[in-house]
């Protein structure tokens, strides 16, 4: 019985491991169609279960959150390459 829990267990793992490898190249995957105009904003991030014009207003806002922040510490604008 051990033995057969143990390699039921064996299965899940590598199981588990594959979906992750899977998950992984399927992300970078779309970020690539991203990138080549071939998958629109709008079903990368309804996948998700997000809004992608609310999801640009949010990055929008941490940006100048981020150059407000810079500004306070260092004195000046924040580098564009940053």
């Amino acid at each position: 019985m051990e033995a057969n829990v143990l390699k039921l267990v064996s299965v899940l793992a590598r199981n588990s491991l594959d979906l992750t490898i899977d998950e992984g190249r399927s992300g970078a995957l779309e970020l690539k169609q991203r990138e080549a105009g071939m998958l629109s904003d709008q079903r990368f991030y309804g996948k998700r279960g997000a809004d992608w014009e609310e999801e640009y207003r949010q990055l929008e806002m941490e940006r100048k959150r981020k150059r407000e922040i810079y500004r306070e510490i260092h004195g000046e604008e924040m580098p564009e390459e940053m």
